[in-house]
């Protein structure tokens, strides 16, 4: 069997075709997870891992979506996490990023987007703050309940599932 060469520009574009596959299939499954959970048959898998290496995924999968709408974007990853691994879900953490990080180019059509990690005491703290049209305090109610979206506010073409964010709420447990 002949193996392929591919020059680097590819290699890129497969391994964003592959990240953004992940992230589709991440979609679906929420689908999924939103009815394991409302039937209290949702589990968690947790293993070691490096949170950081986590953050250099996120940062391939997003990067052409942030280049696309010309945002700006930094990654501020806490160096002291490179030194440490973590034991959690690694597959449930990637699922409230991607939700987050989705949800934040979505509604950014100029600006900036950031996305940090910082480490306090036994937590990792994740955030991502962005220079988005906001959500109207009248709506702000709605940001977690399934199947709600902004609404009127917004373009249709926008709307999510409306599970993004109850999902994440559950999985963090808040």
């Amino acid at each position: 069997m002949q193996s392929e060469t591919y020059l680097p520009e590819q290699e890129q574009q497969f391994v964003v075709l592959k990240n953004l596959s992940e992230h589709m299939l991440g979609l679906v499954n929420d689908i999924l997870d939103f009815s394991k959970i409302e039937s209290g048959k949702f589990e968690l898998h947790p293993h070691r891992f490096n949170i950081n290496e986590l953050v250099k995924k996120l940062d391939i999968t997003f990067h052409h979506l942030f280049d696309d709408k010309d945002i700006r974007y930094k990654v501020d990853p806490d160096a002291r996490l490179d030194l440490i691994d973590v034991y959690a879900d690694e597959l449930r953490i990637q699922q409230v990023m991607n939700n987050l990080i989705s949800n934040a180019i979505k509604y950014t059509q100029e600006g900036k987007i950031e996305i940090s990690l910082t480490q306090k005491q036994n937590e990792i703290r994740f955030a991502v703050t962005d220079t988005g049209k906001g959500i109207p305090d009248h709506r702000r109610h709605l940001v977690f309940r399934e199947f709600a979206t902004i609404g009127e506010d917004h373009q249709a073409n926008l709307a999510g599932t409306g599970l993004g964010l109850a999902i994440c709420k559950r999985l963090v447990g808040q």
